[in-house]
């Protein structure tokens, strides 16, 4: 009997600061992969896994080099993943009273990617079921479209760690919660050696706080 094909839609950023809020960024260095396979159905067949960030590229040089060390990571990974960026706008505003101007970054493109990625593959016939990892609610609209014009397709929710939307869960099919202790035996080697012999450690700062 053929399983049902799973299309898996990542939500980077609302994944990487649902871990960062647990304090224990060690988990970032994660076996993506393995831990997707470890939460689909016995009757569910990988089909896809599409991943969704943004380099903040008017940061640090620290910053962009763990972004992109992270990236390269994924394209070591045992099933291949498809990356689309959005992009970063910057903000800057200045106190009335102290004169002090703060600057703010805000990720676009995030959300509408996704949303346009799993409402195309749908339509397209990718999937029988979509995996969505991700906590924003900006994405029950396009569930909504999805699950009336294709009401067999299953849309399942995983949340991030830290992460949860009473609306996202009311309008999924099936949810599943992670934790800490969900992400613990997926965590990579400290050192990977690449198949072209050179090598990829995880930054130093990815660790748990006391």
């Amino acid at each position: 009997m053929a399983k049902f094909r799973v299309n898996v839609y990542i939500d980077g950023f609302n994944l990487y600061y649902g871990i960062c809020d647990t304090k224990d960024k060690e988990l970032l260095w994660l076996d993506i992969i393995s831990l997707i396979k470890s939460n689909i159905h016995p009757k569910e067949q990988l089909n896809q896994i599409k991943y969704f960030t943004t380099i903040p590229y008017k940061e640090s040089a620290d910053k962009v080099g763990r972004h992109k060390r992270w990236l390269k990571l994924l394209g070591t990974l045992s099933y291949p993943i498809e990356i689309y960026h959005g992009k970063f706008n910057y903000t800057e505003t200045k106190c009335q009273s102290c004169g002090k101007t703060t600057r703010r970054r805000i990720e676009k493109r995030t959300d509408v990617n996704i949303a346009t990625q799993f409402m195309r593959d749908a339509y397209k016939g990718k999937y029988e079921t979509a995996y969505i990892l991700s906590g924003d609610s900006d994405l029950v609209p396009a569930i909504k479209v999805v699950k009336e014009d294709f009401p067999l397709k299953a849309m399942k929710i995983i949340f991030p760690p830290q992460r949860y939307s009473n609306d996202l869960a009311n309008i999924a099919d099936f949810i599943i919660q992670l934790k800490t202790s969900d992400l613990q035996p997926f965590v990579m080697p400290s050192t990977i050696i690449l198949p072209d012999g050179s090598i990829l450690t995880k930054p130093s700062n990815w660790v748990k706080i006391k």
